[in-house]
C-alpha cells in the first residue's frame, strides 16, 4: 500500500500522459516527413520520461510547502535542461529533423505540465 501523499495520482496521470503523448504525435503523423516523424516521436519519448520522473517526485511531499516548492523547482530545471540539451544531442543524430524535435519537445513539455497542475489542483480538491 502507497503511504499518504507519496505516490496518489501517479496511475491517472501516467495514463494521461500517456495518451496525451499519443494523440499529438497521431495528430502530427500526416503532416511530417520521415525525419520529422522521428523527431516527434523522439520528443514525445523523452518528454514522457522526465515528466513522469518529475511528476513521481512531486507526489513524494505535500502540496503547498517548501519541499514541494523546491522539488517543482529542480523539475523546471531538469526539463530546460533536457530540451537545451537536446538541441545538442538531436543535432549530431541523422534522420532526425532539429526544428521539429525542438518543438516537439517544448510543446509537449508545456501540455505535460499544464496536465500535471491540473493532477494535483484535483488532488488537492479532494483533500
Amino acid at each position: 500500500m502507497v503511504p499518504p501523499g507519496r505516490g496518489r495520482g501517479m496511475g491517472p496521470y501516467l495514463a494521461l500522459s500517456f495518451l496525451l503523448v499519443v494523440v499529438v504525435v497521431g495528430a502530427g503523423w500526416p503532416f511530417l516527413d520521415e525525419a520529422g516523424r522521428r523527431a516527434l516521436v523522439l520528443a514525445g519519448i523523452v518528454a514522457l520520461l522526465v515528466q513522469v520522473v518529475s511528476f513521481a517526485a512531486l507526489t513524494t511531499v505535500s502540496p503547498g510547502t517548501t519541499y514541494f516548492l523546491g522539488i517543482w523547482i529542480g523539475a523546471t530545471l531538469l526539463r530546460f535542461s533536457v530540451l537545451g540539451g537536446g538541441a545538442f544531442l538531436v543535432a549530431g543524430v541523422e534522420g532526425v529533423d532539429l526544428i521539429t524535435a525542438l518543438f516537439g519537445l517544448a510543446g509537449l513539455f508545456t501540455a505535460l505540465m499544464l496536465l500535471e497542475l491540473w493532477v494535483i489542483l484535483q488532488r488537492l480538491k479532494r483533500g
